[in-house]
């Protein structure tokens, strides 16, 4: 496990979050949105993902709502 990934789930065990635990994550579809997702599945949540499009690119939010 690298350290990204054991850093993100001691936070999220901090909080009280633990793996099975059903969240609701708003995400873009940019890089950052993505790896927040990888993360969250790596960790073993049951994710409910909420598309978030802050229309702040133009044409490639639009293509990353379609991601």
């Amino acid at each position: 496990m690298n350290n990204l990934n054991l850093r993100f789930q001691q936070s999220l065990m901090a909080l009280g979050i633990e793996p099975g635990n059903r969240v609701v994550i708003g995400a873009s579809g940019g890089l950052d949105s993505t790896v927040l997702l990888h993360l969250s599945h790596e960790f073993g949540l049951d994710i409910q993902v909420a598309h978030v499009n802050y229309m702040l690119r133009d044409d490639e939010s639009l293509e990353d709502a379609l991601f």
